[in-house]
């Protein structure tokens, strides 16, 4: 396998938390709107934190060393948590990146 062919592989693995979560939400507008809340420990300097809301209620939560890796890492636990719901009757999951509310 070619230098070429294992970045190939290694930039498709690379799941961006935050456009998957838009998508679901964007592609499902009655779940709601997004909302972020972040704060650092110490003033502008990490470790920072960040909160996923949908419609104000806390659904994922996120710490990293930069306001970036804390969003991304609260996006990752609330994608995790809408997946979860989508075995829920009022929901389901059309595809890995896609929720459907079912009517």
């Amino acid at each position: 396998m070619s230098a070429n062919q294992n970045q190939n592989q290694d930039q498709t693995a690379v799941i961006h938390w935050r456009t998957e979560l838009n998508n679901i939400l964007q592609k499902n507008k009655p779940l709601g709107q997004l909302t972020w809340a972040e704060s650092a420990a110490h003033g502008h300097q990490g470790p920072w934190i960040a909160v996923a809301m949908i419609n104000g209620v806390e659904y994922g939560r996120g710490e990293g060393d930069s306001k970036d890796a804390a969003k991304d890492a609260a996006a990752h636990e609330e994608f995790l948590i809408l997946a979860h719901l989508a075995f829920d009757d009022r929901v389901m999951l059309a595809s890995s990146t896609q929720l459907v509310t079912k009517n």
